[in-house]
This record gives structure tokens, C-alpha cells and sequence, in this order.
């Protein structure tokens, strides 16, 4: 199964699909993306009439873990996140939504708890961590 993210330039289109509602997400630099795994609905988007006129593919991923065995008896193990993610210390709330809209181009509205701050830090490969 394969993840497929689009991308929308300079709009941010909202649109129904069947019986779902798809709704692009505005980054800071002016780009919208939507990304899903389901390929009913891709299939569905790239046969929608604003396809490649409002938005158009941006990247593809496959996921081909689920067909290979991992282990060496033949079974599927779960693998163990080799990536650790580096870890910044923020005083304020204020500070690092800085730190991740100027890094990664996270949108500043977006980020309004440390709850929020942390989950969007984890997406980028960065543990959020705030002293007190």
C-alpha cells in the first residue's frame, strides 16, 4: 500500500470525495498538502476534475514492510524505531513555536499547547521538552 501526499499551490482547497471530505493543510510557505494511505480515495482524487488544475501529486511512498518478514524465522515482528529524535529545550510556549515554523514550517496558529508543540516536534524528528 502506498502513502500519497498532494499538494496544492497558493489555495487550499476543501472538496467531498464520495463520502469523504478531504481537506488540505496550509503550511507557512504558502503550500497545501493532504495525505493519505487509503486507495480507494486516491483513486477517487486523481479522477477528481480540480486534479492537476487545484492540486496535484507531490510525493509517493511505499510501504513494503508489510510483505517482508522481518525476523529470521520467517514471522513479521514489529520493527524498533531506529531513528531517536533529538531532543531541544524551550522555556516558553512562544519559543518553540519559533524554533519549529522557522525549521520545519510549521504554521504558528496551529501550535496553541505544549501538547501541540510536542506532537508537531515528534512529526519533525525533534523531542520538545519545556523547563520550568
Amino acid at each position: 500500500m502506498a502513502t500519497k501526499t498532494y499538494i496544492s499551490r497558493n489555495t487550499i482547497p476543501h472538496f467531498s470525495v464520495g463520502d469523504r471530505r478531504v481537506a488540505f493543510h496550509p503550511s507557512s510557505m504558502g503550500n497545501s498538502f493532504f495525505t493519505t494511505d487509503d486507495p480507494v480515495l486516491q483513486r477517487r482524487m486523481e479522477a477528481h476534475p480540480w486534479y492537476k488544475k487545484k492540486f496535484m501529486l507531490h510525493s509517493e511512498e511505499e510501504d513494503d514492510k508489510s510483505n517482508k518478514p522481518n525476523g529470521a524465522d520467517g514471522t513479521n515482528k514489529p520493527d524498533k524505531p531506529n531513528k531517536e529524535l533529538k531532543e531541544m529545550h524551550f522555556d516558553t510556549l512562544a519559543d518553540a513555536k519559533n524554533y519549529l515554523a522557522t525549521e520545519f514550517g510549521a504554521v504558528r496558529s496551529n501550535i496553541r499547547t505544549t501538547e501541540n508543540a510536542i506532537n508537531i516536534g515528534k512529526a519533525n524528528g525533534v523531542k520538545v521538552v519545556f523547563d520550568k
